[in-house]
């Protein structure tokens, strides 16, 4: 077993985005590296029956040495494309901005941060694996993960805790 690195947190219910009736998905985490690089992603979007994004909002920090960076994306349905802004901030001051038009033959297969976090939830509910599961996967830096999934169910939602370890 390793050391605990961070904890992330996942929510996913029911709501309505222009009167139509939608997933929402709420997730964020937060983790300590070995490396002394701490770090936090905040994610919430709002999801189709067919999970296509229709809003999603994507927050990701890290802290290394006093100096911190940070990514900001918007995703936005606009008739039949994804608007898509992103932002790089480092110590505050936006040092790069991306616009994106994606349009329906972008969209194919396309799995954001807020569909991946359904995308998760389902496999657990679909496996019965209310007492947890591991994973593992691939940090950028090139280190093994494993993650412990932990279902804990709640009357209007299903929240989905994470450990991480270190393999």
């Amino acid at each position: 077993m390793g050391i605990s690195a961070g904890k992330m947190y996942a929510t996913v219910s029911l709501a309505e985005w222009k009167d139509q009736p939608c997933l929402c998905a709420h997730s964020g985490s937060y983790g300590k590296l070995e490396e002394g690089i701490e770090c936090g992603t905040t994610i919430t979007g709002l999801v189709d029956f067919q999970m296509k994004p229709l809003q999603e909002y994507v927050y990701e920090w890290a802290v290394s040495q006093g100096k911190v960076i940070e990514r900001k994306t918007y995703i936005t349905k606009e008739d039949s494309t994804l608007q898509v802004h992103m932002e790089l901030i480092e110590d505050g001051e936006t040092i790069e901005t991306k616009d994106i038009t994606l349009g329906e033959s972008d969209q194919q297969h396309l799995v954001t941060e807020s569909v991946n976090i359904i995308l998760l939830r389902w496999i657990m509910l679909d496996k019965r694996m209310y007492g947890g599961m591991a994973l593992k996967t691939l940090t950028f830096q090139g280190k093994v993960v494993k993650n412990k999934y932990v279902s804990k169910d709640t009357r209007k939602s299903h929240t989905l805790l994470l450990a991480c370890d270190m393999a």
